[in-house]
C-alpha cells in the first residue's frame, strides 16, 4: 500500500515536470526481457512473449497521452530467427494477433495513427506479412501519428540494402555519384526519421544494431532501464521521457532483479 501510494506521487511529481518540457519527437524502444521475465514466474517463454506484447499496448497509451509523435518498436530482429521452432511458431502468432488488433483499433483510428513494418518483412511467414499488410492497409491515410514495427530487421542489414539500392540507382544513370550525400542514402532507407530517443529495457547497455543511421551517429540520447519489458511500469516510461532533456546525455535507472547478470533475451 505505501509503495503506491508512493509510486502514485512520484508519477505526479513526473507528470509536472513533462508537462513543462519538451518531449522527444520520436522515441524509439528495444522491448527486450520477455523470456527472462517469464523465467523468473516459472512460466514458458510464450508467456513472456504474451505479457510483453499486452505491456506494447500499454505504452502505446502512454506515448500518445505525452504527446510524442512517432513511435518505433523493435518487437523482432534478424538475429532472432535462430530462437527455437516451437517458440518462434507462438511468437510469430502473438505479433500477427497483436498487428491485425491494431488494425481494427478504435484508438488506433480515432487518434489518427498510421502503422507501418519496417525490415525484411518477407522473410516472415505468410499469416505475419498478411497482418503487416492489414495494418498498413487501414492506417494508411493518417499522419497525426506514427508506429513503426521493427519485424526482421537490422541496422547495419537496412544500410547496406540503402547501398545497394543506391548503386543501382548510379548504374542507371538516375543519381550521380558526385552529388551523393547523406540525404541520399537516407531517402533511401525503409525508416527515414531520425530518432531522439531510444528506450531499452532489460539491463543490456547497447542498441543493439537498432536504427543506427536514425540515431544521427550516435547523437540520439539512450535510456537503459533494467525493469525486463512486461514489467515496464508508467512511472519508468515516464522517467524515461523526462530524461531527454536532462544534461549528460544517457541516462540509466536501476531496479532489482538485475537483468545484465543474465544473457539478454
Amino acid at each position: 500500500m505505501l509503495k503506491d501510494i508512493a509510486l502514485g506521487v512520484y508519477e505526479a511529481y513526473l507528470e509536472r515536470k513533462l508537462s513543462s518540457t519538451e518531449v522527444p519527437r520520436h522515441l524509439a524502444v528495444v522491448q527486450d526481457g520477455n523470456r527472462r521475465y517469464a523465467r523468473t514466474k516459472g512460466d514458458e517463454p510464450e508467456e513472456g512473449h504474451s505479457e510483453g506484447a499486452q505491456k506494447t499496448e500499454r505504452v502505446l497509451d502512454w506515448a500518445y497521452e505525452a504527446g510524442i509523435e512517432e513511435l518505433t518498436l523493435y518487437a523482432f530482429s534478424t538475429e532472432n530467427f535462430g530462437r527455437d521452432g516451437d517458440e518462434l511458431e507462438r511468437l510469430f502468432d502473438i505479433i500477427a494477433e497483436k498487428l491485425n488488433e491494431l488494425a481494427e483499433s478504435d484508438e488506433v483510428h480515432e487518434r489518427n495513427v498510421r502503422v507501418r513494418g519496417i525490415g525484411d518483412i518477407e522473410r516472415l511467414p505468410e499469416r505475419v506479412r498478411e497482418a503487416v499488410s492489414h495494418v498498413e492497409e487501414e492506417t494508411r491515410g493518417y499522419d497525426a501519428r506514427r508506429i513503426n514495427i521493427a519485424l526482421a530487421y537490422g541496422g547495419r542489414e537496412e544500410i547496406v540494402e540503402a547501398a545497394r539500392r543506391l548503386g543501382r540507382d548510379v548504374e542507371d544513370g538516375i543519381v550521380s555519384p558526385e552529388s551523393i550525400g547523406s540525404s541520399t542514402v537516407e531517402s533511401r532507407l525503409r525508416l527515414r526519421s531520425e530518432v531522439d530517443l531510444f528506450v531499452r529495457t532489460g539491463g543490456e547497455r547497447r542498441t543493439s544494431n537498432f536504427l543506427p543511421w536514425q540515431a544521427r551517429g550516435a547523437e540520439a540520447q539512450v535510456y537503459f532501464c533494467d525493469s525486463y519489458w512486461p514489467g515496464f511500469e508508467r512511472h519508468e516510461f515516464l522517467k524515461a521521457v523526462v530524461s531527454y532533456n536532462d544534461e549528460g546525455g544517457s541516462t540509466t535507472t536501476t531496479r532489482a532483479p538485475l537483468a545484465s547478470e543474465e544473457p539478454a533475451d
